[in-house]
């Protein structure tokens, strides 16, 4: 005698399609929010990018214009040395003229003193 049959049913296998289309919905929303997240990251880079340049611009300006400022003051200290150097010279030959103005003063004191004695 042939078996009584069974009701035929698929629970199991709609069972499993559930679970996997819920795994699958998942999964679409991480990679969804990865590539939300990838893009936020891309864009602040982006921002830092920019940002970087304008501050290597800036840099770069204020750096050529301390060198312009560094050989504006070494030209100043290269003339004020020179300056100097003069003055110093000047006072040199003053004081050699004063001092053989006084050696011939001594001089002719000495030589008066000779001819005349002491009075």
């Amino acid at each position: 005698m042939p078996e009584p049959q069974q009701p035929h049913t698929h629970s199991d296998y709609e069972e499993t399609f559930r679970r996997v289309a819920t795994i699958l919905d998942v999964i679409a929303q991480e990679q969804q929010e990865q590539a939300q997240r990838g893009a936020e990251t891309d864009a602040r880079i982006a921002q830092l990018a920019e940002s970087q340049k304008a501050t290597d611009a800036r840099l770069a300006k204020l750096g050529a214009e301390t060198d312009a400022r560094i050989k504006e003051l070494t030209e100043a200290q290269k003339e004020t040395d020179r300056a100097l150097r003069e003055y110093v010279e000047q006072g040199r030959i003053q004081n050699a003229e004063t001092t053989d103005k006084l050696n011939g003063l001594i001089d002719l004191m000495d030589r008066h003193i000779r001819e005349h004695g002491r009075q």
